[in-house]
């Protein structure tokens, strides 16, 4: 070998259709990154319990109904 790896000149054909392929893979990157986060954000996100904690199990009775108050705070934009 040589050292030259292609001996043939770069047309302008050939050099605008890499200049249209690197662009094209640009526009790609652009589009496709706000997507995957998108799908994969649900993955990173903390998940809230379940249940809440009203009473202890030993405060209630198994087989008796038991009226308990509970009151929920939802954090919201007009709270305080």
């Amino acid at each position: 070998m040589d050292g030259k790896l292609n001996s043939a000149p770069v047309t302008r054909r050939r050099f605008l259709g890499y200049v249209i392929g690197g662009v094209s893979g640009v526009i790609a990157a652009a589009v496709a990154t706000p997507l995957i986060g998108y799908f994969v954000s649900p993955i990173w996100k903390k998940s809230k319990p379940i249940g809440s904690p009203i009473a202890r199990v030993n405060e209630i009775p198994i087989g008796e109904p038991r009226f308990v108050i509970y009151e929920e705070r939802v954090r919201d934009g007009w709270g305080t």
